[in-house]
C-alpha cells in the first residue's frame, strides 16, 4: 500500500484539534449539561478554526489545492500499477461529514463535497467517511461475462464510503454495486479505446446525439434480445412527421420513435404551437436520424372511442415496434421539455485539472434521477417504460440510454472494441441500478403478472377511470406469449396450474380464484367504482401480493365461474379466452361475475390488538348449518377488511351484529401452517360484494367444513 499523504502541515492540524479535542472532552466530564453544551460550541469552534486556517493559508500550488488536498500525491494515486485488490487503496481518511473543511477555492475540495454529500445523506449520523482509489480494470472483470481481454488501458476511479465499509463488501460485484449507485471522480479519456470507467466531459447545454445515437444503432445491430420476435401492426396507427408537423396514416413499416411524458393542464396546441416537451422530441428524433414520433396525446383517436380502446389495449405493440422510446424525466409535466436539447441548460459537471491530468465527476447515477422523478410516479407511464425495447432517458444532468440487453451514461466511457464498435461499459449497470430489470418482460413466465400488477399499483392516476386502460398493454403483452398466454378479467388473472407446469390441466375457473387472491399493503381502502369490488383495480392502494399465487395452493375444484357480458350473456370461462380481445374490453363487459361456490356464514367479533382503543381486530366464527344461532368459538380466523369500519359508524356496529358470508377459496399449504381462505361478502339488492377476505387454519376448519359450508350461485359485483 503506497503512502498518499504528506504528513507535515495536515498532521500539525489534527495535533493541535486532538488537544482541543482532549480539553473539551475534560472539561464535559467535570462540569454538568451547561458545560456540556460549552464542549459542543468549543468543537464548533475547533472546525472553524481549522477552516480559517486552510482559507488563510490559499492556494499551497499551480493547482490551486488547499492546505489539505496538497498533501496528496496525485501522480501516485492515480498510477493504475500501485493498485491492488478489490478494496483499492487508501487516498484520504475524511472524518464525519459534520467536521468536513472544502475550500471554496480549491477544485479538489469542491469535487469531494459533490460525491460526499449523497452518500453521507444516505448513511447513519456520526459516520466517518474515507477516499479510496480503485483500479477501472479490476472492476471490469466483477462483471459476469466481460471481456477478459480488454486491451484498454486501466484507469483510476476515486469513490468514497463510511470507514469500514469496503472490508464488509466481500464480493467484487457488491463493490459494483456501491460504486454505479453514488456518484465518484474518475479520469477524463476521449480515446478510441477508452478504459472502463473512464469519463467523458457533459456539456452543460447540448447532448451529443452522434454518441448517443451510435448507442442505439450498436443495440439495433447487435443485442438479439432487443428485437421483436414476431411483428405485428399496430391498428390504425399514425404518426406524426418531424418534417411537415402533420399527422400521417401509417404504412406499417415506418420506422418511429415513441415519446413517454407527463401530460400537463389542458391547453389549446396546434402544429406550431406544441408543448415544450413535444417540441424537444421532434428536435431529438431527427437528430437520431429518423422521422417519425408517435405522441399519444395526438396519435390516439381520443374521439373515437372504438378505435381508441383498441389503440389502448394495443400499447404493447406501440411501444414494442417503436425504434426507441423518448422519456422526459425531468420537469413536473409536458411544459419542461428535454434538458440538453435546445439550448435548455443541464445541472454542472464538476472538473479539476490536477497534476496534469483532467479529473471529472462521474455525475450523480441517472437512474437515481430517474427515481425520484414525477414521470416514474405516474401510472401511463409504467407501461410506457416496462413494454419498450430501448428507452432514452432525458435527466436534469445527462442522457441515459437503457435497452433489454445493457445500459450506457452520457457521461461514462466504455471499454470499446475499435475492430467491432463493441461498447460494453454499460454491462456493469446490470450489477447497480437499471430503471427496469428487463427480465421482467423478456422471456419470462407468464406466473410474474402479479409482479407487474404490484409494481404498477404504487403509481398514480389522475382519473381513476384510467386505472385498468393504463396497464390494458401489459396484460396484451402475456396473452400473446405463445407458450402460456394469460388471460384476465378486469385485471383479475386467470392462473390456471398450467402456468405452473405445463402438464397440468388447464383449469381456468380455479386459475380464476388463484387470480381472486389478492391482498393490499395497506387496508382499508377507498373504493374506485368504475370497478368491481372483486378487483384489485376496484381499490385505492398498493397491491401486495396473490397469496395462492403457488403450486402448494389447492383451489376449489368444484367451483365454477361465469363472466357477465354488458348485454347479461353469461360466458364461461374457456369460452371467455377464446373471444376477440375487442370483445373483452371494459366497455363490453359488466362488473359481475357468476359463481356456483361453497359458501360459509360467520359471525364477526372484535378483539382488542394494542394499547389504543381503536387498535383491534376482527375474528370471524363459522355458524354450523343445523344451528344459524350459534357459531364455532375454536375454529376461527382472522379477518383482514377492506372496506372502512372506523370511519363508518353503522358498518361498524353491523359488523359485530349481522350474519357474514365468506366465499370458500381454497387451501394453501406453502406457509407452516396451512390456512383456508375465504372471500369475505356483503349483499346488497340480491348482489354480493367484496369486503374482505379471512384466513383459517386447515387443521381448525377442514375436519368441520361439511357442517358449516353449503353451496349457492352467487352473483359477484
Amino acid at each position: 500500500m503506497f503512502k498518499t499523504l504528506k504528513t507535515s502541515a495536515l498532521s500539525a492540524i489534527r495535533s493541535r484539534t486532538r488537544r482541543r479535542d482532549a480539553v473539551a472532552q475534560d472539561k464535559a466530564s467535570a462540569e454538568d449539561d451547561t458545560a456540556g453544551h460549552a464542549s459542543a460550541r468549543f468543537d464548533d469552534v475547533a472546525v472553524e478554526e481549522k477552516r480559517s486556517e486552510i482559507t488563510r493559508a490559499g492556494p499551497q500550488d499551480p493547482d490551486g489545492l488547499c492546505l489539505r488536498c496538497a498533501q496528496i500525491d496525485f501522480p501516485q494515486v492515480l498510477c493504475c500499477a500501485d493498485i491492488h485488490g478489490r478494496h483499492g487503496n487508501l487516498v484520504l481518511s475524511l472524518g464525519c461529514w459534520a467536521a468536513q473543511i472544502f475550500a471554496d477555492f480549491c477544485p479538489f475540495c469542491q469535487m469531494l463535497k459533490c460525491i460526499l454529500a449523497p452518500v453521507a445523506e444516505d448513511t447513519y449520523d456520526g459516520a466517518e467517511f474515507e477516499l479510496r482509489a480503485f483500479s477501472g480494470k479490476l472492476l471490469w472483470q466483477a462483471v459476469p461475462d466481460a471481456e477478459d481481454d480488454v486491451t484498454a488501458p486501466d484507469t483510476v476511479v476515486l469513490a468514497v464510503s463510511p470507514t469500514m465499509h469496503w472490508r464488509e463488501l466481500q464480493e467484487p460485484s457488491q463493490m459494483l454495486r456501491w460504486l454505479t449507485q453514488f456518484e465518484f471522480i474518475g479520469l477524463h479519456s476521449l480515446s478510441a479505446a477508452s478504459p472502463p470507467y473512464s469519463l467523458r466531459l457533459v456539456s452543460n447545454e447540448a447532448i451529443d446525439f452522434d454518441i448517443v445515437g451510435w448507442q442505439l444503432r450498436h443495440c439495433r445491430s447487435h443485442h438479439e434480445r432487443c428485437r421483436v420476435n414476431v411483428f405485428r401492426p399496430v391498428p390504425f396507427l399514425r404518426l406524426m412527421d418531424t418534417e411537415t408537423r402533420e399527422l400521417v396514416d401509417s404504412s406499417g413499416d415506418d420506422e418511429y420513435v415513441a415519446l413517454s411524458y407527463v401530460w400537463g393542464p389542458p391547453r389549446d396546441y396546434g402544429p406550431n404551437n406544441f408543448p415544450e416537451v413535444i417540441e424537444d422530441a421532434i428536435v431529438a428524433t431527427r437528430s437520431l436520424g429518423l422521422r417519425y414520433l408517435w405522441v399519444d396525446r395526438y396519435c390516439i383517436a381520443q374521439n373515437e372511442s372504438e378505435k381508441k380502446q383498441l389503440q389502448i389495449a394495443a400499447m404493447n405493440l406501440v411501444y414494442q415496434n417503436a425504434v426507441v422510446t423518448l422519456v422526459a424525466a425531468a420537469g413536473q409535466d409536458d411544459s419542461f421539455g428535454f434538458p440538453g436539447v435546445r439550448g435548455k441548460g443541464r445541472g454542472p459537471q464538476m472538473s479539476a485539472d490536477i497534476a496534469g491530468k483532467k479529473l471529472l465527476s462521474s455525475l450523480q447515477n441517472p437512474t437515481n434521477e430517474v427515481q425520484k422523478s414525477k414521470w416514474l410516479t405516474r401510472g401511463w407511464t409504467y407501461q410506457e417504460g416496462i413494454l419498450s425495447m430501448r428507452r432514452i432517458f432525458f435527466t436534469a444532468s445527462q442522457a441515459y440510454f437503457e435497452c433489454r440487453s445493457t445500459a450506457w451514461r452520457e457521461a461514462m466511457n466504455g471499454a470499446r472494441d475499435t475492430s467491432t464498435g463493441r461498447v460494453e461499459n454499460s454491462v456493469p449497470e446490470r450489477f447497480g441500478s437499471r430503471v427496469f430489470d428487463d427480465t421482467k418482460m423478456s422471456g419470462e413466465s407468464s406466473i410474474a403478472v402479479k409482479d407487474r400488477i404490484g409494481e404498477y399499483s404504487r403509481r398514480n392516476l389522475s382519473y381513476n377511470s384510467d386505472y385498468l386502460n393504463a396497464i390494458s398493454g401489459v396484460f396484451s403483452a402475456y396473452e400473446e406469449d405463445p407458450a402460456n398466454p394469460l388471460y384476465h378479467v378486469w385485471g383479475v388473472p386467470i392462473l390456471s396450474d398450467s402456468l405452473f407446469d405445463r402438464a397440468s390441466p388447464d383449469k381456468p375457473d380455479e386459475g380464476l380464484l388463484r387470480g381472486l387472491c389478492w391482498d393490499l399493503v395497506e387496508a382499508p381502502s377507498a373504493r374506485r367504482t368504475h370497478f368491481p369490488s372483486w378487483s384489485w383495480t376496484g381499490w385505492d392502494r398498493r397491491v401486495n401480493a396473490f397469496s395462492f399465487y403457488d403450486q402448494r395452493a389447492e383451489m376449489d375444484n368444484e367451483c365454477s365461474v361465469q363472466v357477465e357480458m354488458k348485454d347479461g350473456t353469461l360466458v364461461d370461462l374457456i369460452t371467455y379466452r377464446q373471444l376477440p380481445q375487442a370483445e373483452r374490453t371494459q366497455g363490453k363487459l359488466s362488473h359481475r361475475l357468476h359463481l356456483y361456490a361453497s359458501v360459509v356464514q360467520f359471525r364477526l367479533r372484535k378483539q382488542q390488538w394494542g394499547v389504543q382503543e381503536d387498535e383491534y381486530r376482527w375474528i370471524g366464527h363459522p355458524i354450523p348449518l343445523e344451528n344459524g344461532s350459534a357459531h364455532l368459538e375454536k375454529e376461527s380466523g382472522w379477518v383482514r377488511l377492506l372496506k372502512d369500519d372506523k370511519t363508518n359508524g353503522d358498518f361498524y356496529r353491523e359488523l359485530g351484529q349481522a350474519t357474514w358470508e365468506g366465499i370458500f377459496v381454497g387451501e394453501n399449504k406453502k406457509y407452516l401452517q396451512a390456512l383456508c381462505m375465504f372471500i369475505l361478502i356483503e349483499w346488497e339488492g340480491g348482489v354480493a360484494r367484496r369486503i374482505g377476505t379471512m384466513t383459517i387454519r386447515s387443521d381448525l376448519f377442514l375436519p368441520v367444513c361439511d357442517k358449516v359450508r353449503r353451496r349457492k350461485n352467487i352473483a359477484l359485483a
